[in-house]
């Protein structure tokens, strides 16, 4: 069974591999934390972009004239 993940829990795990990045004091450890943050961030933007694709088709394609009857 597949778990469900959506753009904000890839956000956070880039915001919490950013914060071991700055703590860590093993230089090529930090790198590879943000290397990995950078992939977190880019899976996220992905997600967000699938998911406004999927919204797109939903919404209505004419406006309201509130002014006819």
């Amino acid at each position: 069974m597949e778990e469900i993940r959506d753009a904000i829990y890839y956000e956070q795990l880039a915001r919490y591999a950013r914060q071991l990045a700055a703590r860590h004091e093993d230089a090529l450890a930090a790198r590879h934390l943000r290397e990995t943050a950078l992939k977190h961030e880019r899976k996220a933007r992905k997600l967000r972009r699938a998911e406004a694709k999927a919204l797109e088709g939903k919404r209505p394609r004419y406006r309201w004239a509130f002014w006819r009857d």
